[in-house]
């Protein structure tokens, strides 16, 4: 006999040795500390009609499935790892039980890793338990209120601790925790996948999404939340934007352009996960910003941020000269600047203080016409505000940038 979880592990294995003719399969739902698993009993024959081999291979041989007990109601649960803090990149998961009851239901669960569905029992009360992979020492538990059958994504999200990343953190609205989504396993228009965006980037305080046209997928987004439906975009090449609401208003600057090949799988939902930390020097050995994409088959995806990409000549022109908001900004040491030109010209970009005095030359050349994007570096001078000028094709353009280490 082989006994699996859910998650496809082998629990138990039994021999049947001699077996000459498999006649039956029995299949009996149980419910072991929160989890379901399925018992498959082969019963066999042996060539003696005689024997006692029928009676001794299967235990349930003569029991009637009418006679089974009432089964339980149960609901389907994917779990999501997405906090980024290093305290808790491994994590052992328990459901039910404490790490001095039993093993975890999964052993070093890492960040950015999510698991397939697995049934869970709805009869009593679910209680899950984070301890740090290897550890008996519990960093988090809750209930999850899951009251009837559904599917379910469970996100791991937040800090366990402060993590000292930047003047932004936002104390007391990141701890660790797990966030519980009701959500779509699948879906019956194989042309179409279903998408949920979820907020677990820490210091950001709330996140825009949108696409083409400015689409708004999700607006004014809060750490920790999804957004209210799903968005459903055709299989093949999805592009999506998303930017912090609190730094780039309107929808002119995106933190971020995603493009993912979400290929041709039919009935899958996804959850766009857009996790890590955003305000980081060049010291800080933390997780950036990344974007994850979790499909309700188990499968994950990292799509590619391509607003690093310059507009090349299949893209469209930009209608005029343009100078973006520097991002991040505030910001400690690194940040990005953008600007287009309708044209091929020539471009100077530069750095200077308040007070006129010329910090740095980003930019000294003929550029083609399109979309073009430079760093800068401040780790060399003071906190402060600094004025960034872009002249271009007969116009100058200047900005306000403030650094604060």
């Amino acid at each position: 006999m082989k006994i699996y979880s859910t998650a496809n592990k082998l629990w138990y294995n039994y021999g049947i040795s001699e077996v000459i003719k498999v006649t039956c399969l029995y299949s009996r739902r149980l419910r072991i500390t929160g989890l379901s698993i399925i018992i498959f009993a082969t019963i066999a024959i042996t060539p003696d009609a005689g024997s006692n081999s029928f009676e001794k291979n299967s235990k349930y041989a003569n029991q009637e499935l009418g006679e089974l007990e009432e089964q339980p109601e149960y609901a389907e649960l994917q779990l999501v790892h997405s906090s980024a803090d290093p305290a808790v990149i491994n994590v052992d998961v328990y459901l039910n039980e404490s790490p001095s009851d039993g093993d975890p239901v999964i052993a070093d669960f890492s960040y950015q890793e999510a698991t397939e569905f697995f049934d869970i029992s709805v009869d009593d009360k679910i209680t899950i338990i984070l301890t740090v992979a290897g550890s008996d020492e519990i960093i988090y538990s809750d209930d999850l209120a899951i009251e009837q059958s559904g599917s379910y994504a469970g996100i791991i999200r937040g800090d366990l601790e402060v993590v000292e990343k930047s003047y932004r953190i936002l104390r007391g609205h990141t701890d660790l925790g797990v966030e519980l989504l009701e959500v779509q396993k699948s879906t019956d228009d194989a042309d179409k996948l279903p998408l949920l965006f979820f907020h677990s980037v820490t210091d950001y305080s709330t996140i825009d999404v949108w696409g083409e046209q400015r689409n708004i997928y999700a607006e004014n987004l809060s750490f920790g939340e999804s957004s209210a439906d799903y968005v459903h975009f055709p299989t093949g090449i999805l592009e999506f934007n998303y930017h912090d609401t609190g730094t780039c208003p309107g929808f002119d600057s995106p933190l971020y352009t995603f493009e993912e090949d979400t290929g041709a799988e039919a009935d899958v939902t996804g959850i766009a996960i857009i996790s890590g930390y955003a305000e980081l020097s060049t010291e800080q050995d933390l997780p950036a910003t990344e974007l994850m994409v979790v499909y309700s088959d188990g499968r994950t995806t990292f799509p590619q941020n391509i607003t690093s990409v310059e507009t090349g000549p299949d893209s469209e022109i930009p209608s005029r000269v343009a100078l973006n908001q520097n991002y991040p900004n505030p910001f400690n040491s690194m940040t990005k600047i953008e600007y287009q030109v309708p044209v091929d010209t020539y471009v100077e970009l530069s750095v200077y203080s308040l007070l006129g005095r010329h910090i740095k030359t980003l930019v000294n050349t003929d550029v083609d016409a399109g979309t073009h994007r430079v760093s800068f570096d401040g780790s060399n001078i003071t906190s402060g505000v600094y004025l960034y000028r872009l002249q271009a094709d007969n116009e100058v353009i200047t900005n306000r940038m403030m650094l604060i280490k």
